[in-house]
C-alpha cells in the first residue's frame, strides 16, 4: 500500500475563463453562519415549547412545536420535537395519541436515545 506521504497530486488543469469556474460551485452548500443561525433558531423554538409544556401550558407547547415542525421540517432537532409533542400530547390528557405518537417514533426510529424513553412511556400507561 503506498504511503501518503509520498502520495504525487494529480495535476490540475487550469480552469479556462469561458468555460469552467476558477472556484468549485458552492451555491448548493449554505454558509455556515447560516446553518448555524437555523440551528439556533430551531433550538429556541424547542426550548420555548419546552419551558411552555414545564409551566403547564401544553398547547402553547404544541403551538410552538407546530411552528417547528413548519420552519423546520427535516430540522437537526426533529426527534426531540417529536418526543417533546408527546408529552404535550400525554400533558394535556389525550394519551391514545400519546401512546399511538410513541408506538409510531419507535418504528421509524428504533435506535434513538428516545426510544427508550417511550419504551418506559408506554409500559407505564
Amino acid at each position: 500500500m503506498p504511503s501518503l506521504a509520498r502520495a504525487t497530486p494529480a495535476a490540475v488543469p487550469e480552469p479556462s475563463l469561458e468555460t469552467e469556474s476558477p472556484l468549485p460551485d458552492t451555491a448548493d452548500r449554505p454558509a455556515p453562519v447560516v446553518v448555524r443561525d437555523r440551528l439556533r433558531h430551531e433550538s429556541a423554538l424547542l426550548a420555548r415549547a419546552r419551558a411552555e409544556l414545564r409551566s403547564g401550558n401544553p398547547r402553547a407547547a404544541q403551538a410552538s412545536l407546530s411552528r417547528m415542525q413548519r420552519e423546520f421540517p427535516a430540522g437537526a432537532l426533529r426527534q426531540e420535537r417529536d418526543v417533546l409533542g408527546i408529552e404535550a400530547l400525554a400533558a394535556e390528557g389525550n394519551s391514545e395519541a400519546a401512546a399511538r405518537g410513541a408506538r409510531a417514533f419507535i418504528a421509524q426510529h428504533p435506535e434513538s436515545p428516545h426510544a427508550s424513553t417511550l419504551r418506559r412511556f408506554l409500559a407505564s400507561n
